[in-house]
C-alpha cells in the first residue's frame, strides 16, 4: 500500500509542480557569482552522507534510495538483486539557507528528521575558503520491541547525529569535504556502555562531464578494542553521479546497506569491504519548484 501512495504521488506531483534543471534549484546566487563559489557538489547528497549544498526555499526533492543484498551472493541470488533494503524521503527548503527532511527506511522501519544549516560560503578570492554547514537528525525504529528485560519507552528508540559539513571546491571539478560527527543512541542493551560514537568523513566529487561526475566517502569511527573486534566496518561507497534535467541518479557501490546516517556511519550491519563484501545501490532524485 506504501508503495502504490508513492508511485500515485510521482505521477501527480509534475501536475501540481514545476521541474527546473537541479543547478536552476540549487542555486540562486547569480547577482554574487563574482565573488562566491557555487555548485560545490550538485546534490544535497555526496552519495548517502550530506554534502553542504542546500536546496532553494520554496522548493522540495524528493528521493528514492535502495540497496540490494551483497554482490558475492552470485547468480542463485541474482547478484543480491533478490533482497531489497530502501528509504524514501523529502527534502524541504524553508530558505535558500535552512532545509528539513523527512524520510522513512526499510531497516528496522526506521523514521527520521533532519535540519540542515547553511553557515557560511566559500569566495571566490580573498575572505571564506570553505563551505561550513551544520547537520543534526533524529531517527527512532518502530519495529516490535525485542527487549523484555527493558521497558518500551519512545525515547530509547532514539538516535541522534550532530555533523559540521566543511567543503572546499578547489576547481570547476574538484570539491573536497571533511565532516566530523557524533551519534548518540539512547539503547543499546548488547553494549550498554558505549552509547556514543565520533567519527570523521571525507567525501569528494570530481566531474568527468557537464552532468557526470565520479563520487565517492568514507567515515573513520573511533572505536574501542571491543568494538573493532565485534565486526563494525567502517563506512564506504563509491559511484558514478548523472544529472538528467530535475532528475539526478547516482549508481554506486557501498559496503552497507543501512542508508540512515546514524546507522550507516555506525556500522553495525555494516560489511567488510576490504574481503570484497559489496553491495550495488542506486539514489533516484527529482526537484520540484512551487515558487512562480
Amino acid at each position: 500500500m506504501f508503495k502504490r501512495i508513492i508511485i500515485l504521488f510521482l505521477i501527480l506531483l509534475p501536475l501540481l509542480a514545476k521541474t527546473q534543471y537541479v543547478d536552476q534549484l540549487f542555486y540562486r546566487f547569480r547577482p554574487l557569482e563574482s565573488e562566491y563559489q557555487f555548485a560545490a557538489f550538485s546534490s544535497t547528497r555526496i552519495l548517502t552522507s550530506h554534502s553542504v549544498e542546500q536546496i532553494g526555499g520554496k522548493h522540495f526533492n524528493l528521493r528514492y534510495l535502495q540497496r540490494f543484498e551483497k554482490l558475492r551472493h552470485g547468480i542463485n541470488d541474482l547478484f543480491g538483486f533478490d533482497q531489497v533494503y530502501s528509504h524514501v524521503g523529502i527534502d524541504y527548503g524553508i530558505t535558500d539557507w535552512l532545509m528539513l527532511g523527512v524520510g522513512r527506511s526499510s531497516i528496522q522501519k526506521n523514521v527520521d528528521i533532519f535540519i540542515k544549516i547553511s553557515l557560511l560560503r566559500q569566495k571566490k578570492r580573498n575572505g571564506i575558503p570553505f563551505f561550513i554547514s551544520y547537520f543534526t537528525s533524529a531517527e527512532a525504529f518502530t519495529t516490535k520491541w525485542a527487549y523484555p528485560d527493558i521497558e518500551n519507552e519512545f525515547s530509547k528508540r532514539l538516535s541522534y547525529v550532530h555533523q559540521f559539513l566543511i567543503a572546499r571546491k578547489f576547481d570547476k571539478n574538484f570539491t573536497l569535504q571533511i565532516t566530523p560527527t557524533y551519534i548518540g543512541k539512547n539503547i543499546r542493551p548488547e553494549d550498554p556502555e558505549n552509547k556514543t560514537l565520533l567519527a570523521i568523513g571525507l567525501g569528494g566529487r570530481y566531474k568527468v562531464g557537464d552532468r557526470v561526475s565520479i563520487n565517492g566517502e568514507y567515515f573513520y569511527a573511533f572505536r574501542d578494542d571491543f568494538l573493532v573486534g565485534n565486526n563494525f566496518h567502517n563506512a564506504l561507497s563509491l559511484g558514478v553521479e548523472i544529472e538528467t534535467g530535475g532528475n539526478q541518479i547516482q549508481l554506486l557501490l557501498t559496503n552497507a546497506r543501512n542508508v540512515n546516517q546514524a546507522g550507516y556511519i555506525w556500522g553495525d550491519i555494516n560489511n567488510d569491504w576490504l574481503n570484497g563484501e559489496m553491495h550495488f545501490g542506486f539514489n533516484f532524485s527529482r526537484v520540484f519548484s512551487f515558487s512562480k
